[in-house]
């Protein structure tokens, strides 16, 4: 465990609005710098069973289902043993050589050495249907129920040194008690018209819709000492982060005379970006995107090509709002805008 103090020292005199700020800031300051060694651990044990099967109904027509228990486990710095505490004022001068504290902030941060993997059960029922020997349309149904998802939580941490005990708000990796769950459908439609006559018959295109609903998350106090944040705190039922409940994806190809060319948009509907955000506490959401890229190569021999790529060819913007509440962000205020700039390359590949 890490401590530091404050930057600078000043003679502290109360007001009658600050009374016992002084304190605090005094008891800071005696507490000091320090390095105490920490040590932390977990066991755990994961049984990850699959099981896949498929019934063909004819060379056209199949089903598949599977069902399978996975685990995502934490990232190795999340595990970490430390604690990095910390101190910071906000000082007014008294006109007389000495300061008051107007507001001050004792906050820390630190891994979780103890926290379990996020586990899940997961399920598909697919259908796919090979009506021509380049085309396809298929159906997939998913489900995944999780537990022990994880997000950062600030829990009210004490600590001696020097004589001094202080209480700091900690920021620390945990495992959250709530269920999660992701369930949706996709539908997704490939086809190369190899049956149109001449140059025509090079032409293809490849399409999906993904439909989903997701539950789980939720936005825990970021700092305890703040009153809009406990206030704003413990939205339950928000969706889990970074899934938008409709996506799709449209491209129109074509593979003949040794060229190969691709035009593709893919959009999504706005989804949550984080569960707290502004200093707020506060849902962030990310608006609805969509970009359009493409491609054209030309084979120049059987191992070599050069060609032309774009990315987000009309220079579309990504926009993010916070939200009051757990709505979706139609009323909410902008908080920020990502404008990712229109790419061109010449591109020559080669294969050995």
């Amino acid at each position: 465990m890490t401590s530091t103090p404050p930057s600078t020292s000043f003679t502290c005199v109360d007001t009658v609005a600050t009374a016992g700020n002084c304190a605090v800031y005094n008891s800071v300051v005696t507490f000091g710098s320090s390095n105490i060694p920490v040590s932390g651990g977990t066991e755990y044990t994961n049984v990850l069973p699959s099981l896949n099967l498929r019934l063909k109904y004819n060379d056209q027509l199949q089903f598949r289902f599977a069902a399978s228990k996975a685990i995502v486990r934490p990232e190795m710095g999340w595990l970490s043993p430390y604690t990095t505490l910390g101190a910071s004022f906000t000082t007014v001068d008294n006109g007389d050589g000495t300061q008051h504290v107007q507001a001050y902030s004792l906050t820390g941060q630190g891994g979780t050495a103890n926290i379990q993997p996020v586990e899940a059960n997961q399920y598909d029922l697919t259908a796919e249907w090979y009506f021509a020997p380049t085309s396809s349309l298929t159906l997939a149904l998913f489900r995944k129920d999780m537990k022990n998802y994880i997000y950062v939580q600030s829990v009210p941490e004490t600590y001696t040194n020097n004589g001094q005990t202080i209480t700091f708000n900690v920021n620390r990796y945990i495992n959250g008690s709530e269920d999660g769950k992701v369930e949706g459908f996709e539908i997704a439609y490939n086809q190369f018209f190899d049956f149109l006559p001449g140059i025509w018959s090079g032409l293809g295109v490849q399409a999906n819709y993904t439909r989903i609903e997701s539950s789980g998350g939720r936005n825990p106090v970021a700092s305890i000492a703040d009153g809009n944040q406990i206030t704003n705190a413990n939205l339950n039922g928000l969706p889990l982060e970074g899934m938008s409940p409709d996506s799709y994806n449209l491209a129109v190809m074509y593979e003949k005379y040794g060229i190969s060319a691709r035009l593709a948009y893919n959009w999504r509907s706005d989804y949550l970006y984080t569960t707290s955000a502004a200093n707020v506490n506060r849902p962030m959401w990310s608006e609805e995107y969509g970009q359009l890229d493409g491609s054209i190569f030309y084979d120049i021999t059987p191992k070599f090509k050069i060609g032309i790529q774009g990315t987000n060819l009309g220079r579309d913007v990504a926009y993010t709002r916070v939200s009051s509440d757990l709505t979706r962000p139609l009323d909410t205020q902008y908080y920020s805008a990502t404008k990712t700039d229109r790419r061109i390359s010449v591109v020559l590949r080669g294969s050995f």
